[in-house]
């Protein structure tokens, strides 16, 4: 198999924070997502199979601007539910929550979704369900069905019923292979962000013929259940690798069982390790997956859940197990707002991800979170955090010829037209999205989330910001954003006094750290700058504390400059330079290896 991550010093990006409401900070890099269940009819979705292509394409838009409303950046939607398709597929029926089974409704959702996400700014990933294929009502609703029809007729041999529930049996190497061209057909024919695993695993227990079935081929094992995980694992390897041979920017993640493996004083559970043989936390580690959103759908504290009476799960003990167990990869912690004792200290339980180690939250699912109001936990906008423990990510050009333009809007009023050329990317890792910075007056400082804007795709190349007030001076600044997440350095600045329309803004040279080189680094550093109107500049080092490790001052400069840093005295670590001129400051991280 491929292998994707190495040795790698990750960035803090808990430094890139502001202060929230709730008393924790809020990071400008946090994936914020949400769980669209299709096979629940989540948000009401479709209201009716009788309804019109257009209008269910246009519900399901709506559900999405719902989620962006809601502060999120990420919408997973469920495409394969029960061994069904929510888009035209050659492999697999209709979903029957279109049109009924095996109808073509006459549009494609998942397409329809994609274009609307990215419309957005947001990230579209494609929630699979592996090897559970269905239930009793399958058996009738699909039974009639062929050119394409469902696995359960096509290949009984490979399936196993568990009083009702369907799954395909992952000691059979056939069937692994069916799911993962499965998998590619999405990969190779949408423009996805990410493949999202769900139920990859064994049903409780294995199923009744799988000794023989170990006796026949071991493959090396000794012990049946340590087969039994690697039957998994072997599935998430080869969609894995295979995913990356197509596109490599495509992130792999998974939704394991938030329950891992037993400790003492356990509280009872179905161990995700033990019952079902999910062995995710290897997939994490060795880089078969992106990213795991474990599905930690419990309350702070053991108290139990009515109407139990034995010990429930806590909430903070296993988002802490998780975040210490998977050696620094990235856990979006799976979030249970469907419990009404969940909603009610949800927004204590996403700061505890924050304080914890997590990178984000994922919310299970969609219709439980429409009454809630995330303006405490959300009150600016956030990036998906970065796969940067990738080899494959590159970092994209910076932005460049920024232009502003004062024009009037569709209801008179005014707006500042932002636009500018697409940077260069790799076409490893090509370019994703635009972030977009404002300031009132000073540079923006494109590493805190209050100077955020906007966020927008890289099929954009034009701003329009009618939240102006004539007046007023605003300036702006761009970073390019590969699809793994690689940030370029930021744009030079665009600057105008929004005073009417007939005076048209002029774009400024930027004040700037040009480049840090290198970095990593293991002695030295260049901080180059550049835009400097003529002050006297100080330039800081500071460590993820906040504490300043060095200082260097000096005397009025124009234009561009440099300053050279001996750092092999600093641990390693994460640092900022910052430099001081006058009434701006600019700041960039660093890494002393």
């Amino acid at each position: 198999m491929i292998y994707r991550y190495g040795i790698f010093v990750f960035l803090c990006i808990e430094l890139l924070l502001v202060h929230s409401v709730t008393g924790q900070d809020t990071p400008l890099f946090e994936t914020r997502a949400v769980w669209f269940a299709t096979v629940l009819g989540d948000g009401n979705w479709p209201v009716s199979t009788s309804d019109s292509a257009d209008k269910q394409a246009a519900d399901l838009r709506a559900r999405i601007q719902t989620a962006k409303s809601h502060g999120l950046n990420t919408f997973i939607m469920q495409v394969v539910a029960r061994g069904d398709a929510m888009y035209p597929s050659v492999r697999l029926p209709w979903s029957a929550r279109l049109k009924g089974a095996g109808v073509n409704p006459g549009y494609d959702p998942l397409a329809v979704a994609v274009a609307e996400a990215h419309r957005l700014g947001m990230e579209l990933h494609a929630w699979f369900n592996v090897f559970r294929i269905g239930d009793t009502s399958t058996v009738t609703q699909f039974e009639s069905l062929s050119n394409p029809g469902h696995v359960y007729y096509e290949e009984p041999d490979w399936v196993r019923d568990v009083s009702g529930a369907l799954w395909l049996n992952p000691a059979i190497s056939e069937a692994r292979a069916w799911l993962v061209d499965n998998v590619m057909e999405i990969v190779n024919n949408y423009d996805i962000d990410g493949i999202h695993f769900d139920f990859v695993r064994y049903n409780q227990q294995g199923y009744s013929d799988d000794f023989d079935l170990f006796s026949q081929n071991p493959r090396g094992f000794t012990v049946l259940d340590d087969w039994r995980r690697n039957n998994v694992t072997l599935f998430v390897r080869d969609a894995s690798d295979a995913i990356m041979q197509a596109k490599n920017w495509v992130k792999v993640s998974a939704t394991p069982l938030g329950n891992y493996t037993p400790f003492p004083n356990a509280w009872p559970a179905l161990w995700a390790f033990d019952d079902t043989y999910q062995e995710s936390r290897l997939w994490l580690v060795e880089g078969s997956t992106d990213y795991l959103a474990p599905q930690i759908y419990f309350s702070i504290g053991r108290e139990p859940e009515p109407p139990n009476t034995f010990d429930s799960p806590d909430f903070t003990f296993l988002v802490d197990e998780w975040v210490s167990e998977v050696q620094g990869k990235p856990v979006f912690v799976g979030m249970g707002p469907y419990k009404s004792v969940v909603l009610a200290e949800l927004d204590q339980q996403i700061d505890l991800t924050r304080t914890r180690g997590a990178r984000g939250q994922v919310y299970f699912r969609y219709d439980h979170i429409l009454n809630f109001d995330f303006t405490a936990a959300y009150p600016t906008q956030a990036i998906p955090w970065p796969m940067s423990q990738r080899f494959f990510s590159f970092e994209p050009d910076a932005p460049s010829d920024l232009q502003l333009a004062l024009e009037s809007g569709s209801g008179g009023a005014p707006e500042l037209v932002l636009s500018w050329p697409t940077p260069v990317s790799n076409s490893l890792d090509p370019l994703g999205t635009f972030a977009i910075f404002r300031s009132q007056g000073d540079t923006p400082d494109v590493t805190a989330a209050t100077d955020l804007l906007a966020i927008v795709n890289a099929s954009v190349n034009e701003y329009r910001d009618a939240d102006i007030d004539p007046g007023l001076t605003y300036t702006y600044q761009l970073t390019a954003i590969s699809r793994l997440g690689k940030v370029s350095d930021p744009s030079p600045t665009a600057t105008t006094q929004a005073v009417g329309l007939d005076d048209q803004p002029v774009v400024a040279a930027a004040f700037t750290i040009k480049s840090i080189h290198p970095n990593p680094t293991d002695t030295r550093i260049t901080v180059a700058y550049s835009g400097n109107p003529g002050n006297a500049i100080a330039v800081e080092i500071l460590d993820v504390t906040g504490r300043r490790r060095f200082i260097e001052r000096s005397g009025s400069t124009s234009g561009s400059g440099s300053v050279d840093i001996d750092v092999q005295d600093l641990p390693s670590g994460v640092y900022v330079a910052r430099i001081v001129s006058g009434q701006s400051t600019v700041s960039r991280l660093f890494i002393r290896r």
